[in-house]
């Protein structure tokens, strides 16, 4: 390298040295940079925790719709089932009843036999001891 280039060369870098404002601006530019790149970085990873929760309360809505959609289902059979009520308890009842109607009739029959029996045993009790008396 010859003289005069070492000159041009020391010139250039001698003459390129920044100023003081022109220095602060650059520090202010590259403390923005930082902090830009730092936002950045906090959004994409907030994005990243929303898409997560939102994949995680899918998962939630779809059994909460499935267990909603059993429920109705069941719901569904059992107010399709007919209701058994008073009206049906007396329907189903009334065979019984008569039953024991006819059993109570002859239960009553079979008293009033018995109570006539032990009438006429009495009333013959009462013959013989007259009999033996005589």
């Amino acid at each position: 390298m010859t003289e005069e280039q070492f000159k041009i060369l020391l010139n250039a870098v001698n003459n390129n040295q920044k100023s003081d404002s022109t220095k602060m601006m650059d520090n202010l530019v590259k403390v923005a940079i930082a902090l830009l790149l730092g936002a950045t970085t906090w959004i994409f990873s907030s994005v990243q925790n929303v898409s997560t929760e939102t994949a995680v309360m899918s998962s939630h809505v779809s059994a909460n719709t499935e267990k909603l959609n059993e429920i109705d289902n069941k719901v569904d059979a059992f107010t399709v089932k007919p209701r058994f009520t008073q009206d049906d308890f007396t329907r189903q009842m009334s065979p019984f009843i008569s039953e024991l109607n006819n059993i109570n009739e002859e239960l009553d029959d079979r008293k009033k036999f018995m109570s006539e029996t032990e009438n006429k045993f009495q009333s013959l009790e009462l013959k013989m001891s007259v009999l033996k008396n005589k």
